[in-house]
């Protein structure tokens, strides 16, 4: 759904190419977790639409090295 500006600034974040860690945790039980880390994520576009009568904005994103081969790192934990 969309996000207000003044909550979160996705449109200055892409216009100045900046890039930011992400993280998504799936699971919670030990032996069941996995863990995506992008170090580097960019917004590349954004589009807004519509569900149900609820704005939306779908927004690309671009995985970028921090060292090395890492836009994305997988954990099992």
């Amino acid at each position: 759904e969309y996000e207000l500006v003044a909550t979160h600034d996705f449109i200055g974040k892409m216009k100045s190419g900046a890039e930011a860690s992400t993280s998504v945790v799936l699971g919670a039980t030990a032996g069941n977790i996995i863990t995506y880390t992008m170090p580097k994520t960019q917004y590349t576009g954004f589009k807004f639409g519509a569900r149900a009568g609820i704005r939306t904005t779908d927004i690309p994103l671009r995985y970028n090295e921090d060292t090395g081969d890492d836009e994305v790192k997988v954990a099992m934990t």
